[in-house]
């Protein structure tokens, strides 16, 4: 399946937003490459794979994850 040009950060949305996850990236350097492939792989534990629909429910403070 293509990334579409729309394609945002699942961190760039707010509550009521859906979408269709397209990829998880395993090296955010936001993170460093350890701890990005850590969360990477706990995203898919949790069902974060391509094609999946999403939902954001709620929105924690004070960084909104």
């Amino acid at each position: 399946m293509p990334e579409s040009s729309r394609t945002v950060s699942l961190a760039s949305l707010h509550k009521g937003a859906r979408g269709i996850v397209a990829r998880v990236a395993e090296d955010d350097s936001a993170l460093g490459d350890a701890d990005g492939a850590t969360v990477a792989l706990r995203l898919i534990e949790l069902g974060f794979v391509a094609g999946e629909p999403v939902e954001i429910i709620a929105e924690a403070r004070p960084g909104g994850d």
